[in-house]
């Protein structure tokens, strides 16, 4: 379990809710949650992508550091 608040897909459904509103089913994994929001327009969709990051970075400090490195 990772050592954040969320998973990739708590966090995904997270930020898709806040984005649009709905809220997805906790059946979906994190590519299909992806795929939903790569469906939405690009300004939500740019949205979700960073609420996605802000929620996953949430006790890992490292993180945002390891994603603009990559």
């Amino acid at each position: 379990m990772p050592k954040g608040e969320y998973t990739r897909t708590e966090a995904g459904r997270r930020a898709y809710f806040v984005v649009t509103g709905i809220e997805l089913p906790n059946t979906l994994t994190h590519d299909e949650i992806k795929a939903y929001s790569h469906a939405l327009p690009e300004e939500q969709w740019k949205r979700c992508h960073e609420l996605y990051l802000q929620y996953m970075s949430i006790g890992r400090p490292e993180y945002m550091k390891n994603y603009a490195e990559n």
